[in-house]
Protein backbone atom coordinates (compact mmCIF):
# COMPACT_ATOMS: atom_id res chain seq x y z
CA UNK A 1 0.00 0.00 0.00
CA UNK A 2 0.87 3.53 -0.92
CA UNK A 3 2.81 5.48 1.74
CA UNK A 4 3.06 3.16 4.68
CA UNK A 5 6.46 2.56 5.68
CA UNK A 6 7.35 -1.54 7.34
CA UNK A 7 6.76 -1.49 10.85
CA UNK A 8 9.27 -2.85 13.09
CA UNK A 9 8.09 -6.36 14.60
CA UNK A 10 7.73 -5.86 18.37
CA UNK A 11 7.90 -8.19 21.77
CA UNK A 12 4.13 -8.91 23.04
CA UNK A 13 3.05 -11.84 25.53
CA UNK A 14 0.76 -14.03 23.99
CA UNK A 15 -2.85 -14.54 25.13
CA UNK A 16 -2.52 -18.21 25.46
CA UNK A 17 0.51 -20.98 25.08
CA UNK A 18 -1.67 -23.94 24.87
CA UNK A 19 -1.79 -24.29 21.09
CA UNK A 20 0.71 -22.17 20.15
CA UNK A 21 3.63 -21.43 22.33
CA UNK A 22 5.01 -17.80 23.32
CA UNK A 23 8.39 -18.91 21.15
CA UNK A 24 7.11 -20.38 18.44
CA UNK A 25 4.89 -17.22 17.86
CA UNK A 26 7.35 -15.19 17.93
CA UNK A 27 9.46 -17.08 15.09
CA UNK A 28 6.44 -17.02 13.15
CA UNK A 29 5.81 -13.74 13.22
CA UNK A 30 9.65 -12.84 12.70
CA UNK A 31 9.06 -15.61 9.83
CA UNK A 32 6.20 -13.25 7.96
CA UNK A 33 8.14 -10.10 8.46
CA UNK A 34 10.90 -11.00 6.45
CA UNK A 35 9.45 -13.40 4.47
CA UNK A 36 5.84 -11.21 3.42
CA UNK A 37 6.30 -7.87 4.51
CA UNK A 38 3.87 -6.77 1.81
CA UNK A 39 1.08 -8.74 3.95
CA UNK A 40 2.33 -6.74 6.90
CA UNK A 41 2.00 -3.54 5.20
CA UNK A 42 -1.33 -4.40 3.98
CA UNK A 43 -2.27 -5.53 7.29
CA UNK A 44 -0.95 -2.14 8.66
CA UNK A 45 -3.46 -0.45 6.06
CA UNK A 46 -6.14 -2.66 6.79
CA UNK A 47 -6.32 -1.36 10.53
CA UNK A 48 -6.30 1.93 9.53
CA UNK A 49 -8.60 1.60 7.23
CA UNK A 50 -11.26 -0.75 8.00
CA UNK A 51 -13.98 -0.36 11.32
CA UNK A 52 -13.74 -3.13 13.36
CA UNK A 53 -16.11 -5.54 13.34
CA UNK A 54 -18.20 -4.61 10.75
CA UNK A 55 -15.72 -4.24 8.10
CA UNK A 56 -13.85 -7.66 9.15
CA UNK A 57 -14.41 -9.56 6.10
CA UNK A 58 -12.20 -6.39 4.54
CA UNK A 59 -10.02 -5.80 7.55
CA UNK A 60 -8.35 -9.69 7.57
CA UNK A 61 -9.75 -12.28 4.89
CA UNK A 62 -7.37 -11.94 1.93
CA UNK A 63 -4.30 -11.16 3.94
CA UNK A 64 -4.91 -14.22 6.55
CA UNK A 65 -5.29 -16.58 3.54
CA UNK A 66 -1.86 -15.64 1.95
CA UNK A 67 -0.27 -15.90 5.76
CA UNK A 68 -1.80 -19.42 6.18
CA UNK A 69 -0.73 -20.62 2.32
CA UNK A 70 2.68 -19.66 3.02
CA UNK A 71 2.80 -20.84 6.15
CA UNK A 72 1.39 -24.31 5.15
CA UNK A 73 4.14 -24.05 2.12
CA UNK A 74 6.92 -24.03 4.48
CA UNK A 75 5.71 -26.69 6.81
CA UNK A 76 6.03 -28.83 3.66
CA UNK A 77 9.24 -27.98 2.30
CA UNK A 78 10.47 -28.89 6.57
CA UNK A 79 11.25 -25.36 7.37
CA UNK A 80 8.91 -25.10 9.82
CA UNK A 81 7.27 -27.72 12.59
CA UNK A 82 3.78 -28.52 11.62
CA UNK A 83 1.01 -26.10 12.96
CA UNK A 84 -1.96 -27.12 14.11
CA UNK A 85 -5.26 -25.86 13.00
CA UNK A 86 -6.50 -24.17 16.36
CA UNK A 87 -2.61 -22.77 16.57
CA UNK A 88 -2.78 -21.32 13.45
CA UNK A 89 -5.92 -19.25 14.25
CA UNK A 90 -4.08 -18.47 17.55
CA UNK A 91 -0.90 -17.27 15.28
CA UNK A 92 -3.38 -15.05 13.33
CA UNK A 93 -4.87 -13.48 16.43
CA UNK A 94 -1.45 -12.93 18.03
CA UNK A 95 -0.06 -11.43 14.21
CA UNK A 96 -3.27 -9.23 14.31
CA UNK A 97 -2.33 -8.24 18.50
CA UNK A 98 1.06 -6.78 17.09
CA UNK A 99 -0.34 -4.42 14.42
CA UNK A 100 -3.16 -3.13 16.54
CA UNK A 101 -0.27 -2.62 19.27
CA UNK A 102 1.83 -1.12 17.04
CA UNK A 103 -1.03 0.87 15.34
CA UNK A 104 -1.92 1.98 18.89
CA UNK A 105 -5.34 0.60 19.07
CA UNK A 106 -6.49 -1.71 21.38
CA UNK A 107 -6.67 -4.99 20.89
CA UNK A 108 -9.59 -7.58 19.51
CA UNK A 109 -11.46 -9.55 22.74
CA UNK A 110 -11.34 -12.66 22.61
CA UNK A 111 -15.07 -13.46 23.44
CA UNK A 112 -17.06 -16.43 24.85
CA UNK A 113 -15.95 -19.71 26.40
CA UNK A 114 -14.48 -22.56 24.23
CA UNK A 115 -16.82 -24.98 22.95
CA UNK A 116 -15.03 -28.06 24.96
CA UNK A 117 -12.13 -28.60 27.41
CA UNK A 118 -10.02 -29.51 23.94
CA UNK A 119 -9.59 -29.75 20.42
CA UNK A 120 -10.61 -33.49 20.55
CA UNK A 121 -13.15 -32.96 23.26
CA UNK A 122 -15.48 -34.27 24.75
CA UNK A 123 -18.15 -31.82 22.65
CA UNK A 124 -21.79 -30.80 24.08
CA UNK A 125 -24.52 -31.46 22.05
CA UNK A 126 -25.61 -29.30 19.15
CA UNK A 127 -28.44 -26.63 20.06
CA UNK A 128 -31.19 -25.36 18.08
CA UNK A 129 -31.73 -22.06 17.77
CA UNK A 130 -34.31 -20.50 15.59
CA UNK A 131 -33.40 -19.84 11.83
CA UNK A 132 -31.67 -16.22 10.68
CA UNK A 133 -34.14 -13.85 9.56
CA UNK A 134 -33.04 -10.51 8.12
CA UNK A 135 -34.53 -7.19 9.37
CA UNK A 136 -38.22 -7.95 7.25
CA UNK A 137 -38.34 -10.85 9.33
CA UNK A 138 -37.36 -13.49 6.15
CA UNK A 139 -35.33 -16.54 6.10
CA UNK A 140 -32.72 -17.12 3.93
CA UNK A 141 -33.86 -17.83 0.03
CA UNK A 142 -34.94 -22.24 0.33
CA UNK A 143 -34.04 -22.27 4.47
CA UNK A 144 -36.73 -23.30 6.38
CA UNK A 145 -36.34 -24.20 10.60
CA UNK A 146 -37.23 -28.04 9.38
CA UNK A 147 -34.35 -28.45 6.98
CA UNK A 148 -31.93 -26.80 9.92
CA UNK A 149 -32.67 -28.44 12.37
CA UNK A 150 -32.34 -31.65 10.06
CA UNK A 151 -29.06 -31.11 8.67
CA UNK A 152 -27.11 -29.26 10.89
CA UNK A 153 -26.71 -31.91 13.51
CA UNK A 154 -25.73 -34.72 10.95
CA UNK A 155 -22.66 -32.36 9.87
CA UNK A 156 -22.17 -31.49 13.37
CA UNK A 157 -21.90 -35.16 13.78
CA UNK A 158 -19.59 -35.61 10.65
CA UNK A 159 -16.71 -33.55 12.14
CA UNK A 160 -17.20 -35.22 15.67
CA UNK A 161 -16.51 -38.57 13.96
CA UNK A 162 -14.10 -37.64 11.71
CA UNK A 163 -11.73 -34.60 12.51
CA UNK A 164 -13.69 -32.66 15.91
CA UNK A 165 -10.60 -30.01 15.90
CA UNK A 166 -12.44 -28.58 12.78
CA UNK A 167 -15.39 -27.62 14.94
CA UNK A 168 -12.98 -26.63 18.21
CA UNK A 169 -10.75 -24.40 15.81
CA UNK A 170 -14.25 -22.91 14.29
CA UNK A 171 -15.28 -21.60 17.47
CA UNK A 172 -12.20 -20.18 18.30
CA UNK A 173 -12.30 -18.45 15.01
CA UNK A 174 -15.35 -17.30 15.83
CA UNK A 175 -14.10 -16.09 19.43
CA UNK A 176 -11.49 -14.28 18.07
CA UNK A 177 -13.65 -12.31 15.33
CA UNK A 178 -11.98 -14.01 13.15
CA UNK A 179 -14.78 -14.83 10.04
CA UNK A 180 -12.50 -16.90 7.72
CA UNK A 181 -10.01 -19.20 8.35
CA UNK A 182 -9.14 -22.92 7.32
CA UNK A 183 -11.95 -24.45 9.36
CA UNK A 184 -14.32 -22.10 7.81
CA UNK A 185 -12.80 -23.73 4.30
CA UNK A 186 -13.47 -27.76 5.95
CA UNK A 187 -17.24 -26.59 6.90
CA UNK A 188 -17.76 -25.31 3.79
CA UNK A 189 -16.07 -27.74 1.46
CA UNK A 190 -17.96 -30.77 3.13
CA UNK A 191 -21.15 -28.61 2.85
CA UNK A 192 -21.40 -28.23 -0.70
CA UNK A 193 -20.51 -31.74 -1.55
CA UNK A 194 -23.11 -32.60 1.14
CA UNK A 195 -26.20 -30.57 0.28
CA UNK A 196 -25.45 -31.84 -3.59
CA UNK A 197 -25.88 -35.05 -2.39
CA UNK A 198 -28.71 -34.81 -0.35
CA UNK A 199 -30.43 -32.95 -3.09
CA UNK A 200 -31.52 -30.38 -1.34
CA UNK A 201 -32.64 -27.04 -2.83
CA UNK A 202 -30.77 -24.73 -0.97
CA UNK A 203 -27.63 -22.74 -1.04
CA UNK A 204 -24.81 -24.37 1.12
CA UNK A 205 -23.48 -21.17 2.02
CA UNK A 206 -27.53 -20.39 4.23
CA UNK A 207 -27.03 -24.15 5.73
CA UNK A 208 -23.74 -22.81 6.76
CA UNK A 209 -24.70 -19.65 8.37
CA UNK A 210 -27.39 -21.76 10.38
CA UNK A 211 -24.37 -24.17 11.83
CA UNK A 212 -22.37 -21.41 12.26
CA UNK A 213 -24.94 -19.31 14.41
CA UNK A 214 -25.38 -22.48 16.54
CA UNK A 215 -21.76 -22.70 17.20
CA UNK A 216 -21.34 -19.50 18.04
CA UNK A 217 -24.31 -19.69 20.39
CA UNK A 218 -23.27 -22.51 21.94
CA UNK A 219 -19.52 -20.79 22.39
CA UNK A 220 -21.12 -17.49 23.36
CA UNK A 221 -19.95 -15.98 20.23
CA UNK A 222 -23.51 -14.79 19.30
CA UNK A 223 -23.35 -11.13 19.99
CA UNK A 224 -20.79 -10.72 16.92
CA UNK A 225 -21.99 -13.05 14.88
CA UNK A 226 -25.74 -11.29 14.98
CA UNK A 227 -23.73 -8.16 14.76
CA UNK A 228 -22.76 -9.18 11.90
CA UNK A 229 -25.35 -11.20 10.12
CA UNK A 230 -27.65 -7.63 10.92
CA UNK A 231 -24.96 -5.70 8.70
CA UNK A 232 -24.93 -8.00 6.28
Amino acid sequence: MKNIEMPDLIDLSVYRETYLSQKRTDELCALIWDDRPDLIVRLVGNVRSFEFPLDRDAYLTKPNAAIIAHLRKKEKTGDIEQISMTGMIDFLYELDRRIRKIEGKSEIEVIGDPIAPSPHGPFPELIIVPIYRNKEGHPSKGMTQELADRLCPRIYEHFLENDPEVIFAYCEMNRRHLRSGEPKWEVLNFMMDFIRLQKEEVNSSYVHIEFGRRLSYMSSAKQFLEKVLNHD
